[in-house]
């Protein structure tokens, strides 16, 4: 495209510029033009005739930018701004999100691995059918997302340096010892799982066990029952 138009002696200009089913219609004066604007999808048809003046490829740039702006649609308000801001009901105590969430997931996987030894002999406890496999896949999923859960507002504890810590370590985890049941690897199911209740041990020492111990001391006499004789 030149720098500039000669002027030809055309009387009017007429352009119409469509963006996103905006249409303004405005007088101005150039040459047929179609323009592409860098880094947007939406394409501005202009046209119009040339009339008696002299207009370079910037100015007429620098208009098509100022419609495309005009037709842009408008900002949404602080109500439309409020209704698509994400809100977490997190009023669910910990005791139960953990207790009919994170541990049943937990043990959905657990209790697909090792080898479970009684008078009787050996019995291997992993899956034989694929839907068995699934289920720990299951369990590995839930518990990837129980470490995201657990970092919401309104769930941390502090310190929250780690407890978030714990929490991405539990997700992390989990997604290995999913793709270890996604392959259905006994040995790495086994490992993998025993991993995961190291991650949990040592949060669970943190943040319910060390503090109980604080508040109220060591629990008097032997905690365990005592073994059958002869044991």
């Amino acid at each position: 495209m030149p720098s500039a138009l000669s002027p030809v002696g055309l009387a009017s200009a007429q352009m119409s510029a469509k963006v996103g089913g905006c249409n303004p219609v405005a007088t101005v004066p150039y040459a047929r033009l179609h323009l592409m604007l860098p880094g947007r999808t939406r394409r501005l048809n202009l046209e119009f005739d040339i009339v008696q003046r002299h207009f370079t490829p910037a100015l007429v740039a620098t208009l098509s930018l100022g419609l495309a702006a005009a037709c842009s649609p408008p900002a949404p308000g602080k109500a439309a701004r409020a209704a698509a801001e994400a809100r977490f009901n997190t009023d669910l105590p910990m005791t139960e999100f953990m207790g009919h969430f994170v541990d049943p997931a937990a043990f959905m996987y657990w209790k697909g691995s090792g080898v479970d030894i009684t008078e009787a002999g050996e019995r291997d406890l992993s899956p034989t059918t694929d839907e068995g496999w699934d289920v720990l896949v299951t369990g590995a999923t839930m518990l990837v997302e129980a470490g995201n859960i657990l970092q919401l507002p309104g769930r941390t504890r502090a310190p929250e340096a780690d407890w978030n810590r714990y929490s991405r370590m539990l997700t992390e985890q989990a997604l290995i010892a999913r793709a270890a049941a996604e392959k259905h690897d006994k040995k790495a199911v086994f490992d993998e799982g025993g991993r995961v209740y190291e991650v949990c041990v040592a949060c669970h020492e943190q943040f319910v066990i060390d503090p109980e111990l604080k508040a109220n001391g060591a629990a008097e006499g032997d905690p365990l029952p005592s073994l059958p004789k002869g044991k």
